[in-house]
């Protein structure tokens, strides 16, 4: 037997005169609970990552784009096409709020009237080659637009979940907006994602943030693209991260061949 107590703040085991006993054999047992569902999580995760040389920030600043916008705006392409028969998904892109004190992130809605509209004329033959430039177009601007007002401090999430978070603070009932299934649903992201700014040349991964979903994340370099996306393996069988990469690496080529031949 051990006297032992968990320090707040700090986690750490110390011996002390304390009033209860704790065995061995109850810490190791605890220990051991917890890791198992940690395991469980990691070995039901799957992850793939991909180096995309066709395409880079370079070219994108070329042609005049918004290099997020288009890979976004790919991303719900690449969604549509593997997953025709889904509605279009609530996706999460973390915008950065840094340029205020004490600002941390806001969520850039990727998916926007813009981008359905995209990816239903990408289905479509009748549409021409050079209309569904336009269509593109509008949308890589919808989600430069909706980008500016979301680090400008005009996103509405973070202001929704501080409304939320003062109510159960103050110990109210949880507002009645907060419980409405739509509300649940626009925040059922099926798209998790990120892009990684910087110079270095790496990649890192997360892990879906609702078990249909999946994670994707990205870093744009000079003459390539570091991709890396994820998904569970039991909750969604038919969910596959190396098959997103896939289809993602096929939208973005041809909305290249669109954009160059409306040239």
């Amino acid at each position: 037997m051990v006297h032992a107590y968990y320090r707040a703040r700090t986690y750490c085991v110390t011996f002390r005169n304390v009033t209860r006993s704790i065995s061995v054999a109850k810490l190791l047992t605890k220990s051991c609970s917890n890791f198992l569902p940690v395991r469980s999580l990691a070995m039901d995760t799957d992850v793939a990552c991909a180096r995309f040389t066709p395409f880079s920030r370079s070219w994108m600043k070329s042609a005049r784009l918004s290099p997020d916008a288009f890979v976004q705006i790919g991303l719900q392409l690449a969604y549509a096409r593997l997953h025709p028969n889904r509605p279009p998904p609530a996706t999460y892109e973390s915008g950065t709020l840094r340029r205020f004190r004490l600002g941390r992130t806001e969520t850039i809605r990727s998916c926007s009237a813009e981008s359905v509209a995209f990816t239903k004329a990408m289905a479509d033959d009748t549409i021409s080659d050079s209309q569904k430039c336009k269509i593109l177009r509008k949308a890589i601007e919808q989600h430069q637009r909706y980008t500016k007002m979301a680090v400008s401090g005009n996103g509405f999430d973070r202001h929704l979940l501080g409304l939320r978070l003062i109510a159960a603070d103050s110990g109210q009932q949880t507002p009645s907006f907060f419980i409405d299934p739509t509300y649940g649903t626009a925040n059922h992201f099926l798209l998790s994602t990120s892009q990684i700014t910087g110079r270095q040349d790496f990649g890192v991964s997360f892990g879906p943030v609702s078990p249909d979903g999946y994670g994707f994340c990205y870093n744009l370099q000079g003459h390539h693209i570091n991709l890396m996306a994820s998904a569970f393996k039991s909750k969604t069988p038919n969910n596959s991260a190396r098959n997103l990469l896939i289809s993602f690496a096929a939208s973005l080529l041809d909305m290249r061949r669109l954009l160059e031949s409306s040239e």
